[in-house]
């Protein structure tokens, strides 16, 4: 399992596939990760860890 970490966010990738993620206050983010997870939608690891990816925006995380 590799992790990938933003300040006060990180996330958890199993075999390529987010499998998780975690935040401290950080709800946006957190939210972020349960939908894409709810959805089946995968977010690559570079785009996790770019700081320029805004997970809130609905095209990335929606």
């Amino acid at each position: 399992m590799q992790r990938h970490s933003r300040i006060d966010a990180s996330f958890c990738f199993e075999e390529g596939d987010l499998v998780g993620g975690d935040s401290v206050d950080r709800p946006c983010e957190h939210m972020a990760v349960r939908r894409l997870l709810a959805a089946g939608r995968n977010l690559p690891h570079d785009r996790a860890a770019a700081p320029s990816v805004d997970l809130c925006h609905p095209a990335v995380a929606g």
